[in-house]
């Protein structure tokens, strides 16, 4: 139904600037403040478009990896 529209607005890399980050989160927002957006969009999307507001604009999600001494 909307071919792409999702992974766009979840994908933080397609946005180069802070501005256009801070738009697409204020995009997100207005989304799921809307009454009708789970009929639209269905209650897992909208789950996704909260954890993405919730993370931030910038969110980077960081691999932790842990050495461990003597290991090859």
């Amino acid at each position: 139904m909307f071919a792409g529209l999702i992974e766009f607005l979840l994908d933080r890399s397609t946005e180069a600037t802070k501005l256009c980050k801070d738009a697409k989160y204020e995009v997100l927002r207005t989304i799921v403040s809307s009454p009708t957006s789970e009929s639209v969009f269905g209650i897992e999307t909208i789950l996704r478009f909260k954890n993405y507001i919730r993370e931030g604009p910038v969110y980077v999600h960081v691999e932790t990896e842990v050495a461990i001494e003597g290991s090859s």
